[in-house]
C-alpha cells in the first residue's frame, strides 16, 4: 500500500471535526495517517486534539480553507507520502471510500480522483450535482450508472497523487476560500491531468442553499459555478482570478453578464463590490 495522507482542514466546529474523524476511522482500508489542520479555532478544538495520541496536527492562523489545504499538501509532500486524501471538517466519508478511490485509481490510471459528494441530509441526492458534456446527474442513481465520470466536486473526498502535487505545484493559499478547490481543477486540467469521480466512492457533505444567478452558459467539466447574490468580496475577487487566468477569451463577457444582472435585480451596493473586486481578482491583487 502506497503512503496516504488524509487532510482535514477545520476551523471552529469541533463537533462536526469530530464526526469526520470518526468516519476516518471506520474506513475498511485502515493503511493511511491522518493530519488535521486547525485554523485557529477559539471553541475546543485545539485541546480536543491535543487530547488524541492517533493523529497528525497543525495548528495555525486562520488563513482560510485553501492556506489549510496548502499546509496539508506542503506537509505531505515533505514528508514523502504518495497521496493526499484532501476533505473538510465538515464532509462524512462513507466506510469504503478510501478503499473504492484507491483501486479505481490504480485500476485506471488516475492521478486525480473524487468522491461522489451526497448531501449528507438526503443520501439519495447529490450535493452539488455534476454535468459531463450534455448528461446532468442530481442522484446518486443516476451517476452511479458510470463507474467514472469527468467532472468532479473538488476538496470533498478528493484523492491526488504527490505527481500532480510536484507538477501543478500547491493550492493558491492567497485565495482563502470560495474558488481555491476550483482554481486547482483548472490549473490541473490544462496540465493534461486527468480528473474523475469515482461514484462507488460517496462523500455526504451539506447541500449548500440558496438561489444562484444563472447567468451564462454552463461548460460541463469547466463550470465554475455561481453563488448567491450577496457573497463576500472574496469569492469575486478569486472568480475574477479564475476567468480571467482559464478563460481569457470571456472573462469580459462574463463580467457584463453579472453587471447586467446586479442592475437589473437593483443590487447597487453589490454591483459596485463586485466591480472592484473582480477586477482586482483579473489582475492577481489580493489585500
Amino acid at each position: 500500500m502506497k503512503k496516504i495522507l488524509a487532510i482535514i482542514v477545520t476551523y471552529n466546529r469541533v463537533d462536526l471535526l469530530k464526526r469526520c474523524l470518526n468516519s476516518l476511522r471506520d474506513q475498511t482500508c485502515e493503511d493511511f495517517d491522518i493530519l488535521v489542520v486547525n485554523n485557529g479555532s477559539t471553541d475546543g478544538t485545539k485541546a480536543f486534539l491535543e487530547s488524541l495520541n492517533d493523529i497528525l496536527v497543525i495548528n495555525q492562523e486562520n488563513v482560510g480553507g485553501a492556506g489549510g489545504f496548502y499546509a496539508g499538501m506542503k506537509y505531505a509532500q515533505d514528508n514523502k507520502y504518495d497521496w493526499v486524501w484532501m476533505m473538510d471538517d465538515d464532509g462524512v466519508a462513507d466506510n469504503n471510500q478510501l478503499k473504492y478511490l484507491f483501486e479505481e485509481s490504480k485500476a485506471n490510471g488516475l492521478l486525480f480522483a473524487n468522491a461522489l459528494v451526497c448531501n449528507i441530509n438526503n443520501r439519495e441526492e447529490l450535493a452539488f450535482g455534476l454535468e459531463e458534456g450534455s448528461c446532468k446527474y442530481r442522484t446518486v442513481h443516476e451517476a452511479q450508472q458510470k463507474d467514472l465520470i469527468e467532472c468532479i466536486n473538488p476538496f470533498n473526498g478528493t484523492f491526488i497523487n504527490m505527481e500532480v502535487l510536484n507538477k501543478i505545484g500547491l493550492v493558491k493559499k492567497e485565495m482563502f476560500i470560495w474558488g481555491d478547490e476550483n482554481e486547482y481543477y483548472h490549473r490541473a486540467m490544462i496540465n493534461n491531468i486527468e480528473t474523475k469521480t469515482v461514484t462507488k466512492a460517496l462523500h455526504y457533505h451539506p447541500k449548500i442553499k440558496g438561489t444562484e444567478m444563472n447567468i451564462f452558459p454552463l461548460w460541463s467539466k469547466y463550470t465554475v459555478r455561481t453563488k448567491p447574490f450577496k457573497m463576500s468580496h472574496i469569492f469575486y475577487r478569486n472568480l475574477g482570478y479564475i476567468y480571467n487566468t482559464y478563460y481569457p477569451k470571456i472573462v469580459r463577457r462574463l463580467y457584463y453578464k453579472y453587471m447586467i444582472c446586479f442592475i437589473l435585480h437593483l443590487k447597487i451596493n453589490e454591483l459596485l463590490k463586485f466591480r472592484k473586486y473582480y477586477l482586482m481578482g483579473m489582475n492577481n491583487e489580493y489585500e
